[in-house]
C-alpha cells in the first residue's frame, strides 16, 4: 500500500502481513466529493509463491456539501502468484500475476458493482539499492454503463540508509476507447522501525481534471 504499483514478490508459506493507513485523505473532483479512508491490506503465504489477501478502503467518510457520507467500503478478495524471479543480467524482471476482486460486502452507499481485475506486477531490481515497479492491470467498472479500464503504475525506489527507502511514483488510467483518463504523480518513503514493523507515508498530485488534485495517506505495515 505504500507506493501504487504492486511488488512481484509474495509472502513466505505460512507468513502473514498486516498493513493499514489510519490517515488518507484526497480531495474533491468534479465527478467525486473529497473523502478519508482508512484503507487495510491482509496477506497470508498460503505457499512460497502463492498468496492470498483481503483489502479494502475501510471506513470512509465523503465531504459532499451540504452534507457528509459515512459507512464502509467493499471488500477486495485477492490472491497473487508469484512467476519467476529477475535475470537482470538480460533484463527480465520478476513478475507475478494477480488476480482481484472488488465486490458488495459493503456499506450500500459505496457499493458499485462486482469488479474483476487482472494484474501483471513486475519488480526491476536495477542494482542493490535502486528498484523500479511497474503494475499493468485490466479492470471491468461498473458505472452508469460497464466498462473496461486500463491502469500502469510505477515507482522508482532508492534505499537512502538501511531503514529509509524513498521513492517516487504515479499511475495512468483509462476506459479503454475513451479519451478521459486519470494520471497521478507523487513521492514518498518507507522507514522500517524494526524487522516487523515499517511506517510509510506519500504526497500525490493529478496532471489532469479527472484525478484528485491532491491526496496523501501515512500508514503502518506489521509482518509476523
Amino acid at each position: 500500500m505504500g507506493n501504487y504499483p504492486n511488488s512481484a514478490y509474495t509472502l513466505r508459506q505460512g507468513r502473514i502481513y498486516v498493513e493499514s493507513a489510519p490517515f488518507s485523505y484526497q480531495t474533491s473532483t468534479q465527478q467525486n466529493p473529497a473523502a478519508y479512508n482508512f484503507p487495510f491490506l491482509l496477506r497470508y503465504g498460503l505457499t512460497d509463491d502463492v498468496e492470498i489477501r483481503l483489502a479494502g478502503n475501510g471506513l470512509t467518510s465523503t465531504n459532499d456539501f451540504p452534507g457528509s457520507t459515512t459507512g464502509f467500503a467493499p471488500l477486495i478478495l485477492d490472491t497473487k502468484v508469484h512467476l519467476w524471479d529477475e535475470q537482470m543480467d538480460v533484463f527480465i524482471p520478476a513478475a507475478a500475476l494477480e488476480v482481484y476482486l472488488q465486490t458488495n460486502w459493503g456499506s450500500k452507499e459505496f457499493r458499485s458493482g462486482v469488479q474483476p481485475s487482472l494484474n501483471l506486477n513486475l519488480d526491476f531490481p536495477l542494482t542493490d539499492i535502486t528498484n523500479v515497479e511497474m503494475t499493468l492491470g485490466y479492470t471491468g467498472v461498473q458505472a452508469d454503463v460497464e466498462v473496461n479500464q486500463f491502469s500502469y503504475q510505477w515507482a522508482i525506489e532508492q534505499q537512502v540508509t538501511d531503514p529509509l527507502q524513498l521513492f517516487v511514483h504515479g499511475y495512468y488510467l483509462a476506459p479503454v476507447g475513451s479519451l478521459d483518463f486519470s494520471n497521478v504523480i507523487g513521492a514518498g518513503g518507507f522507514y522500517q522501525l524494526s524487522k516487523q514493523t515499517t511506517l510509510f507515508t506519500s504526497f500525490n498530485a493529478a496532471t489532469d481534471h479527472n484525478s484528485p488534485p491532491f491526496s496523501t495517506q501515512f500508514g503502518i505495515a506489521f509482518a509476523f
